[in-house]
């Protein structure tokens, strides 16, 4: 367990000292143009000039509808020097999503450009005409359990949840990987991932703290490899965070870029095989754990060497509380899995609305504020702590009560398993089957389906009991994702349970 630690300054504070330090050098990169930390600051105080003239005070949440572009990270700025809380809104989200997020988070205007389309419920103010506005010579003071981001997440009920998150939170998260000297070595961040996804927040403001430069790659860019390895090369890319999906994409074909970057998986489970790809391309490997209700990441493991089985998910931050207790409430024993619970300055003031609060965010008299993860963890004497599975993905199968999550894992561990996902599928005639889908590198190329098939059941089989082994296992070549690189489960089990 690590104890809650002062954080220092707010973001906005550190951003502007490292803008103070750094007035003519480039803060943000595109492969269009660069733009110097003064021409963002003097952009994003005119924009909150215009936003403070549109009725923005201090608490408003204020959508940001752009391209991850220059324009985008200094509209993220002018909220904040507004006094506001801003809300990431992809342009190619669906309408009807864009208008539910925009009123459940109570937006009271959303910065865009000339080209989004409107939904019923903005009150759009144009990013490049707030550029003609007088600056705003008077920020809002920032508190530090003011808001300061809203990222929308997927929820159980079908419907995205608006996670709160403080200036408190990214600020502790922030600081902690300032303070670690092979993150800050790297000045130069590529950001790869979409506006929706909680690290985007951190790549932007983590570098922009730093007094570093932030390479932006266009969604385009996101999926090429030679564009990627461009960027890599031309701007001296030190540092990226992305899902391992992504990585794996990028080392795969172009794992010369990797030469001496520092790759931060996070968002998806690491495997050993991606490790090993990973290290044998010169990259330096992080693993970084933390739901967006606790401001990105709240563990890291450091990863020197190939490891066997799933990375671990790492060490508590600084500021971070661990809690690990069973199914009777009581704190569970070193090395015994239980339902990781997570405190400290990293967890945010709960969801837009109220529904599902109660359930999730819990005030303790010992611990203050926490966030029930829902995910299934074992931690040692020394803290480093293992992903075992999630709780909602426990099912029972002939009697035999199963994690999902350990069986995707254990699949993981074929040489060429890239993903994999498990579900119970109730067969009409059958009745309840533990089905196994796993995507391989180069299906098809070499051996035949059924040798790998062959080859999987034996990876399981050395693994796991034989309650656990699936009763159908489907390979696949392509694999669905979600905006944020993620598996797409819904998708895949559309795709599976209906041949």
């Amino acid at each position: 367990m690590t104890r809650p630690v002062s954080v220092g300054r707010s973001v906005p504070d550190l951003i502007e000292r490292a803008a103070a330090n750094s007035s003519g050098k480039a803060a943000v990169i595109t492969s269009e143009r660069t733009v110097t930390y003064d021409v963002l600051f003097d952009r994003a105080r005119r924009i909150a000039g215009a936003l403070r003239e549109h009725g923005v005070r201090p608490g408003d949440i204020v959508a940001v509808c752009t391209r991850r572009d220059p324009d985008y990270v200094a509209s993220a700025l002018a909220v904040w020097f507004a006094g506001g809380a801003f809300m990431p809104l992809d342009p190619g989200l669906p309408e009807a999503r864009k208008e539910y997020m925009l009123t459940t988070a109570g937006v009271h205007v959303t910065l865009a450009k000339g080209d989004v389309d409107p939904s019923p419920s903005m009150k759009l103010l144009d990013v490049e005409q707030a550029w003609q506005h007088e600056p705003l010579l008077d920020p809002a003071a920032v508190k530090a359990d003011d808001p300061a981001f809203v990222i929308y997440t997927s929820g159980s009920t079908g419907r995205p949840k608006g996670v709160v998150l403080t200036h408190r939170g990214l600020a502790g998260t922030i600081n902690a990987l300032l303070a670690r000297p092979v993150l800050r070595a790297r000045p130069v961040g590529l950001a790869v991932c979409a506006q929706t996804f909680d690290v985007s927040v951190f790549d932007m403001m983590y570098t922009l703290a730093s007094g570093g430069t932030v390479v932006l790659a266009d969604p385009e860019e996101r999926v090429d490899p030679d564009a990627i390895a461009g960027l890599v090369r031309d701007h001296g890319v030190g540092w990226v965070a992305a899902t391992p999906t992504w990585m794996h994409m990028l080392v795969t074909l172009r794992p010369d870029c990797l030469r001496g970057v520092l790759a931060i998986c996070a968002g998806e489970l690491l495997t050993s095989t991606l490790v090993s790809l990973l290290l044998d391309a010169g990259a330096v490997v992080w693993n970084a754990y933390g739901p967006t209700e606790t401001t990105v990441f709240t563990a890291i493991h450091e990863l020197p060497e190939a490891i066997t089985g799933a990375a671990p998910v790492g060490r508590m931050l600084a500021g971070e509380i661990a809690i690990i207790v069973d199914d009777n409430g009581e704190q569970c024993p070193p090395g015994e899995p239980g339902m990781l619970y997570i405190g400290g300055c990293g967890v945010g003031l709960g969801y837009v609305g109220t529904e599902a609060n109660s359930a999730s965010f819990i005030d303790d008299p010992v611990y203050g504020r926490l966030y029930r993860t829902g995910d299934i963890i074992s931690q040692d004497e020394t803290g480093l702590m293992r992903f075992i599975g999630r709780d909602d993905d426990q099912v029972k199968v002939r009697g035999f009560r199963i994690e999902l999550g350990e069986l995707e894992s254990a699949a993981l561990e074929h040489s060429r398993a890239r993903n994999s996902a498990a579900w119970v599928f109730d067969a009409p005639v059958l009745g309840p089957v533990l089905t196994l889908a796993v995507q391989m590198d180069d299906l098809d190329a070499e051996a035949p389906e059924a040798t790998l098939k062959r080859e999987l059941t034996d990876v399981l089989a050395a693994r796991l009991p034989e309650y656990m082994l699936p009763g159908r296992t489907v390979l696949l070549g392509d694999w669905p994702t979600n905006p944020n690189g993620k598996t797409d489960k819904a998708a895949l089990r559309a795709l599976i349970d209906q041949e």
